[in-house]
């Protein structure tokens, strides 16, 4: 995985509200809590830079270690990914997400990877999917379910 993650906010989000991930992620506080739960699961830094005006006290709620989401307030998504960039090249891997040709060309012209939105979705869909499974199995552990057919079954395997 990569070191940082740099997600065009309602570009993804815009995203997932249309074709079959529709149901996926359907309002912003469940897109950026899924967010937030990336970022953890896979300990990499995620900024999400969403566009217009509001107070940063509105998202203090999801910021984590790992995740942190910004509005562009007087400029554009794009100016702040643009500048962000722009100030870390160099320092270290960053990952962006986004699926504008402008924001796309100018990160690959700047050292970072992009990642289209809809690969970043699947990437999104496979982590959650991995990690209903490690609960699944933890769970099962933690109630010492005895399943007596299950060690004869791995000799067929």
């Amino acid at each position: 995985m990569s070191d940082e993650w740099l997600i065009d906010g309602y570009n993804l989000l815009h995203s997932l509200k249309v074709g079959a991930e529709k149901e996926f992620l359907s309002s912003r506080s469940a897109f950026l809590e899924r967010l937030a739960s990336f970022a953890s699961s896979t300990g990499s830094h995620v900024l999400v830079v969403l566009d217009g005006k509001a107070q940063d006290a509105e998202l203090e709620s999801y910021r984590t270690q790992f995740f942190q989401v910004i509005f562009s307030q007087d400029v554009s998504a794009d100016c702040c990914i643009e500048k962000y960039l722009y100030e870390k090249r160099g320092q270290s891997s960053i990952m962006v997400v986004t699926k504008d040709r402008a924001i796309s060309n100018m990160a690959r012209g700047s050292g970072a990877r992009v990642m289209a939105n809809e690969q970043f979705i699947r990437l999104l869909q496979s982590i959650v999917k991995e990690t209903k499974n490690i609960l699944f199995e933890r769970e099962v552990d933690s109630r010492k379910f005895h399943r007596p057919f299950e060690d004869k079954l791995k000799d067929f395997k």
